[in-house]
């Protein structure tokens, strides 16, 4: 499947093929380094779990933008509500960033800065708006994981929820 090709005195690269059978490349230092992404990237290519690296570095913006385009089975007041959402919480701290760098932590900070300023019932709509297009890259094969999980939410009364 993949294989190593000595570049120079200290340069190794990783030849495979993607499966839609491109060829990929990477380059390392050490021969230790490439022999691990070997064995890395043979594991994922045969248990279906490749992800393109070019893909996850999509800003989410992009991703939404293209998403948005494909979604037909909405009520139009549901768009409405969802792009709102999307212009005043998600995406001015989520846009620009590359949906592989969409972390647990960062998202987990973002629902906590927007809960000192929003209605609890707010706050859990804009992460399930989050969350679910994550989960969408997730599906498409873009990222491997969603950082939305088990999450700590304000009530109106006060305690936390988890969903």
């Amino acid at each position: 499947m993949a294989h190593i090709e000595k570049r120079s005195e200290r340069r190794y690269r990783v030849r495979y093929r993607d499966p839609a059978g491109a060829e990929r490349s990477k380059t390392f230092a050490r021969l230790t380094e490439a022999r691990r992404f070997k064995a890395t990237i043979e594991d994922e290519l045969g248990r279906n779990l490749w992800i393109d690296p070019r893909a996850a570095k999509m800003t989410f913006e992009e991703f939404t933008t293209t998403l948005g385009q494909r979604r037909l089975h909405v009520r139009p007041a549901t768009t409405e509500r969802v792009a709102g959402f999307m212009r005043s919480q998600v995406l001015p701290t989520f846009g620009s960033m590359p949906l592989n760098k969409i972390t647990r932590p960062s998202v987990q900070m973002w629902v906590d800065e927007i809960a000192r300023e929003l209605a609890p019932r707010t706050v859990r709509d804009s992460y399930r708006i989050l969350a679910g297009l994550l989960r969408e890259a997730v599906r498409q094969g873009i990222i491997r994981q969603s950082p939305c999980y088990s999450y700590r939410f304000p009530t109106s009364l006060g305690r936390s929820r988890v969903t």
